[in-house]
C-alpha cells in the first residue's frame, strides 16, 4: 500500500480525559506518533523495526527519555500497544479506514443488506442456487396482485406505496429561499452536497446574496443559476452598485433580478432588452 498524506483526527481529541493526562510535550509526541504511524506502508497504525534513538528522532525532537516516558503513558491509558520491537494504536483501523464506505457501521449495515437480498433455493429445486430478489420478481409481481385482490374483495383499499422523502442538505432551503433565480434545484442541491458548507461559509454565502441583489448585474436581470453560482464561489464577487432606476425619456428599465420570471424567455428577454426599448 502507498503512503497516505493524511489522517482522520478526530475533534474529541480536543476534551479527551485520556489525552488530558498528558503533558504539552508528551502531546506533541503522541500527535507526532500518529503521523508516523500512518506514514507506514506495511500496516498504517503500527510502527515495527524503527530503533528507539532513531524514533526519538522521528518524533520527540531526539529526546529518547520523552519518547520512553511517553509511550509507557500511552500504554497505561490503552492508547497504544509496545512489545518493545512495535509501537500500535489500538483502535487505528476501526477509525482511519482509507474510504468512507469502509467505516465499520457501513460495512456491517452492506453485509446486512446482502445477507437479506440472497434467499436460498427450495430443496425441490433442481438447480440448487441462490434465488436473490432480483431472479424472484416475477413471484413478488404475483403476491402484490393477489394482496391488492384479496384488499378489494374485503373492503379494505389498496395499501399506498411508500415514497422516499428526499431531504436537502443542512443551509441548502434557505439558500434557495434567498436566491432569486429558482431553476435546475437538483444541480443546486448537489452543487450544495458537493460544497459542503458549515455554518459559517453559509452566513457568508447568504450575505453575498443580499449585497448582490443591489448590484448592477442582478438589477440588469444577469443572475446565473444557482448551481453554475455556488460551483464558481461567485459569493466572493466584487459587486458594482446598480444604476439610477429610471432611463432617459422615461423609458422602462431593465427587470431586477427578483422581478424576472426565468422560465418566461420572453420575460427574460424583455428584462435585457428593457433599457432600450424606448
Amino acid at each position: 500500500m502507498s503512503r497516505m498524506p493524511w489522517f482522520r483526527f478526530y475533534t474529541e481529541a480536543r476534551a479527551d480525559r485520556k489525552l488530558d493526562a498528558l503533558s504539552d510535550a508528551e502531546f506533541r509526541v503522541w500527535i507526532n506518533l500518529l503521523c508516523f504511524a500512518a506514514e507506514q506502508g506495511t500496516e498504517r497504525g503500527a510502527i515495527r523495526g524503527v530503533g528507539h534513538d532513531l524514533l526519538a528522532v522521528e518524533v520527540a525532537r531526539g529526546d529518547p527519555h520523552l519518547l520512553a516516558a511517553t509511550v509507557e503513558k500511552l500504554e497505561r491509558l490503552r492508547i497504544v500497544r509496545s512489545d518493545g520491537d512495535e509501537i500500535a494504536f489500538v483502535n487505528f483501523r476501526k477509525r482511519q479506514h482509507d474510504h468512507p464506505s469502509d467505516a465499520p457501521e457501513l460495512a456491517a449495515d452492506r453485509k446486512r443488506r446482502s445477507r437479506a437480498g440472497v434467499v436460498t433455493a427450495t430443496e425441490d429445486d433442481d438447480r440448487s442456487r441462490p434465488v436473490t430478489t432480483g431472479h424472484d420478481t416475477d413471484r413478488d409481481r404475483d403476491t402484490e396482485r393477489e394482496r391488492e385482490q384479496e384488499q378489494r374483495q374485503g373492503g379494505a383499499p389498496p395499501a399506498t406505496p411508500r415514497r422516499s422523502v428526499s431531504v436537502d442538505p443542512p443551509g441548502f432551503v434557505e439558500f434557495w429561499a434567498a436566491y432569486p433565480r429558482k431553476e435546475e434545484r437538483k444541480k443546486a442541491v448537489a452543487e450544495w452536497k458537493r460544497l459542503g458548507p458549515g455554518d459559517e461559509l453559509t452566513a457568508v454565502i447568504l450575505a453575498a446574496i443580499a449585497r448582490q441583489r443591489g448590484g448592477r448585474k442582478w438589477a440588469e436581470g444577469y443572475v446565473k443559476h444557482g448551481w453554475r453560482w455556488l460551483r464558481d464561489e461567485s459569493w466572493t464577487d466584487e459587486v458594482e452598485p446598480a444604476p439610477a432606476a429610471t432611463s432617459k425619456h422615461g423609458a422602462g428599465t431593465r427587470s431586477s433580478a427578483s422581478e424576472v420570471d426565468w422560465s418566461d424567455r420572453e420575460a427574460v428577454l424583455a428584462g435585457w432588452k428593457g433599457a432600450g426599448s424606448g
